[in-house]
């Protein structure tokens, strides 16, 4: 009996090995595909800014990455990977063909040869990655390519698991619009590639979102469907997450409080040294009449009295922050008066009011924290909604008088 649960075992060994072994890409597919994966440098002023990562998806230069990446680019640098050991190496400059900021996707044509000489596309023959086929399923593999900044330029792979599908309406059809998964992935990712078992192209890794009192995390990958959706439709009719101000029908808040929790208002970034400055949002402040939250319940200060939703208005994972952060809300025309709220990394909390002699309130952090803010805009009083911009800037001689 010894000797028979000894040989069930090793088969059981044997039969775990294959599955795993089914469940990962071999060398030679991660090195065929790394070839298509590419650095995007932002180019401003004559200054190089290396922004994010890029997928080849044929073979006469097309990339398709991220808006972030490519946003407040002047022109753009390509670097592409010879030996997956070394660096990458700047192999061409590419153009704008196409944007489309709701689905934070842009495509780039390579267009010039590393000392700017114009190319034909058709000329190129570059390796690319074929688009997947069929959708990927909850628990299914996942593999993630891109230059993060914390690779220290050179390519990265991860890999890990779809753990949630997150489906949105597109023209009446309801589609996958976001992949969640456990496969890390961090500022420089961003526009990057991730790919299915059969080394297929199934999307565009684009967000983080951390969870720093429990540590969690999970990366987000733009689904293939939502960039073929915007390609076909120029992305008409769809609004990614919607605006709780404009949901008549939205559910009374329940929890009562402000929730670093749930899915922010007006979007998310990733923010690291050097990153476009400022960054602003155009937002609006306040509560609605189904979704409000007096803050001044949570004892932040005798200064913080107002009215917001449950939900943060702004979501910024930042890495690398240098010596200062600035953030600020600046309403339209000065009018209005406002209080901005911010969750820290750390989980404290900070709360201002006024500031430069206006209604306008301004947070400085002097160095800033690592991690994840999420970022509420109140109104003082609890019937009013200012429009404005909230700013995220290094720049201390920046502020809401003079934005």
């Amino acid at each position: 009996m010894k000797r028979l649960g000894f040989i069930v075992s090793i088969l059981l060994l044997a039969f775990a090995a294959q599955v795993s072994a089914q469940e990962r890409l071999p060398a030679g597919e991660i090195n065929r595909i790394a070839q298509s994966v590419v650095e995007i440098t932002v180019i401003v002023d004559g200054e190089f800014y290396p922004s994010g990562s890029g997928t080849i998806i044929s073979a006469d230069g097309l990339i398709y990455t991220n808006y972030h990446v490519i946003e407040g680019g002047e022109d753009f640098a390509i670097f592409m990977p010879t030996d997956l050991a070394e660096l990458p190496e700047l192999r061409y400059f590419a153009s704008v063909v196409e944007v489309f900021p709701d689905f934070d996707f842009a495509i780039l044509q390579i267009d010039r040869d590393d000392r700017e000489r114009d190319v034909s596309p058709s000329s190129l023959n570059l390796p690319f990655i074929t688009l997947a086929s069929t959708l990927p399923q909850l628990g299914e593999p996942v593999f993630v390519f891109g230059y993060p900044s914390i690779g220290n330029g050179f390519l990265v792979f991860t890999d890990g698991t779809i753990t949630t599908i997150q489906n949105e309406s597109f023209g009446g059809d309801r589609l996958p619009f976001l992949y969640q998964t456990d496969a890390e992935i961090s500022p420089g990712n961003s526009g990057g590639t991730a790919v299915n078992l059969a080394g297929e192209f199934i999307g565009i890794p684009s967000v983080v979102q951390n969870e720093e009192r429990t540590g969690g995390r999970l990366g987000g990958i733009i689904s293939l469907p939502a960039l073929q959706y915007a390609l076909e439709t120029g992305g008409q009719g769809f609004d990614p997450g919607g605006d709780p101000r404009d949901d008549n029908d939205a559910p009374p808040s329940s929890s009562g409080e402000l929730d670093y929790r749930l899915d922010s208002n007006y979007g998310e970034t990733q923010l690291e040294r050097g990153f476009d400055d400022p960054h602003v949002i155009e937002v609006i402040s306040g509560a609605t009449q189904n979704n409000s939250v007096d803050i001044a319940s949570f004892d932040l200060g005798d200064q913080c009295r107002g009215y917001a939703t449950s939900q943060p208005d702004y979501r910024v994972f930042l890495e690398d922050g240098g010596n200062f952060l600035r953030i600020f809300f600046a309403s339209e025309g000065g009018e209005g008066d406002t209080v901005l709220v911010i969750n820290q990394p750390d989980g404290s909390w900070v709360c201002v009011d006024d500031s430069f002699n206006t209604l306008n309130p301004t947070v400085d952090f002097d160095p800033p924290l690592e991690g994840q803010y999420d970022i509420w805009i109140a109104s003082y009083y609890a019937d009013e909604n200012v429009p404005g911009s909230l700013v995220i800037t290094q720049d201390d001689n920046l502020s809401p008088d003079n934005f």
